[in-house]
């Protein structure tokens, strides 16, 4: 009796494993069911006023499995505007859902004052409000699962935390963002002026431990954020040339009063320095939403970025035979560029480097906001790079020998003055 017992609480478990398979990989497999219009939590707005914050739930439909992982993607909009009913979310959050995951695509506070978009602490506190809103919905289906049965029958070791743009900005800080981090002075009063990182969203005294984070099209404020966080894997999806958001290092849209931020690539060589999981899916083009276009998928950027997220995801599930053992990745130092004369003007030369200088198969340099200003293949560089091509504007940029494989060799800053 006590051998069919254990074998009864065990089957659960033993079924969302035996279910895995092709689940949640490339095929769609299922029809989405969504559920509308689900509240997670409630904040105070002003003195007289509550405001229910909402999500809907994705899954797919007439699905067996016992618990699923979990992915809560936000919305972008700049913090100013946006909804879980636009295009991009709704077909992320459909077609994740066809391929086997619970999604929740869920909406946040947004800043009222569009001076937000010049004004730095206006958009920085939006940003923190946005986090304190993503928390309460991490919270909400802990919750869930302790108090109410588990009625999404979500896997509660298995959340993600994703996001497009703004909502890409909120997940960086919902995961990297912590109380241990040292923060300048402004930051930390924006924080305490709104009650702390956790918030006043709901659902308070729940863990919000996620698995890993899929950032597609964001930026974060400090790539040292990333310290101490081995334990949560990241995902980054970007546009090389981002309009919005700085791939590399810039400030949002350009805009002078708003603060620098950090892209996907400085995000990925952090991780990388301190041996974090990472995948890094950089997108050749222009623009801000790699995947939508005039209110549609954008092909064939949507399968690519879609293709991403599951296999990352799928990459880390304990259902996976192959899942990645996170404790087994190691750091990982990107060589410095021995180049001169540095600042340069017209030429620069590849001095004498501490590796094989006939790995070197391409040449990248990249200005701050991220875009590629030149990039230069060959089978064998010469000692002399032209640099007559680039625009004349002076600063930093960054240059990167790569591999004939697209691995980064060694990088530099480099200071054009022209």
């Amino acid at each position: 009796m006590l051998v069919w017992l254990a074998g009864l609480l065990l089957l659960p478990i033993s079924n969302s494993f035996a279910q895995c398979g092709y689940r949640y990989q490339d095929s769609l497999l299922f029809s989405a069911k969504v559920t509308k219009d689900i509240v997670y939590g409630q904040v105070n707005v002003s003195k007289n006023h509550v405001k229910n914050l909402y999500l809907d739930f994705y899954e797919p439909e007439g699905d067996q499995v016992v618990l699923r992982p979990l992915l809560i993607f936000l919305q972008g909009g700049s913090f100013l505007s946006g909804s879980k009913n636009y295009s991009e979310v709704v077909l992320p959050c459909t077609n994740l859902a066809q391929r086997g995951f619970a999604v929740a695509g869920v909406e946040y506070r947004l800043e009222d004052n569009y001076l937000a978009l010049v004004l730095s602490e206006l958009m920085l506190k939006a940003s923190l409000k946005a986090s304190q809103d993503a928390k309460a919905a991490i919270r909400f289906f802990y919750k869930q699962a302790r108090e109410w049965g588990n009625p999404y029958r979500i896997d509660t070791n298995q959340i993600f935390l994703g996001g497009v743009s703004a909502g890409a900005v909120t997940a960086l800080q919902v995961a990297y963002l912590d109380d241990a981090d040292s923060k300048d002075f402004l930051l930390e009063r924006y924080i305490n002026d709104l009650g702390g990182l956790e918030g006043n969203s709901g659902n308070e005294g729940y863990s919000t431990k996620i698995k890993g984070v899929v950032n597609i099209a964001g930026a974060s404020l400090d790539k040292n954020f990333v310290n101490n966080n081995r334990d949560i894997p990241l995902l980054n999806v970007q546009y090389i040339n981002d309009q919005m958001l700085p791939s590399y290092y810039g400030r949002p849209l350009g805009i002078i009063t708003l603060p620098v931020m950090m892209g996907s690539y400085v995000l990925a060589r952090q991780m990388e320095r301190q041996g974090i999981y990472n995948v890094n899916n950089m997108i050749k083009g222009m623009g801000t939403v790699p995947y939508i276009k005039d209110g549609g998928a954008y092909q064939p950027n949507f399968d690519n970025v879609m293709s991403s997220v599951a296999s990352f995801m799928f990459s880390l599930l304990d259902c996976n035979p192959a899942q990645v053992n996170l404790q087994t990745v190691q750091p990982r130092v990107i060589k410095e560029l021995s180049i001169f004369p540095n600042p340069a003007t017209d030429y620069i030369v590849l001095g004498e480097q501490n590796f094989d200088i006939n790995l070197i198969r391409k040449i990248r340099i990249i200005d701050m906001m991220g875009h590629i200003v030149l990039y230069a293949k060959s089978q064998r560089f010469p000692y002399v790079i032209d640099l007559g091509g680039l625009p004349r504007a002076n600063g930093f940029y960054v240059i990167e020998a790569l591999s004939s494989e697209n691995e980064i060799l060694a990088q530099q800053k480099l200071f054009l003055n022209k």
